[in-house]
């Protein structure tokens, strides 16, 4: 299952990405990637 933890997290964080930038906002969720074990996606 963790391939698809994997994707669902990159698509999670392309769409955070878009929605925030567009509004001028940054977010640092590094320590949920932390807490999944998934510091690849850094």
């Amino acid at each position: 299952m963790r391939p698809r933890l994997i994707e669902l997290m990159k698509d999670h964080l392309h769409g955070l990405e878009g929605q925030f930038k567009d509004k001028g906002f940054t977010i640092d969720i590094s320590w949920v990637l932390d807490e999944l074990g998934l510091r690849e996606l850094k």
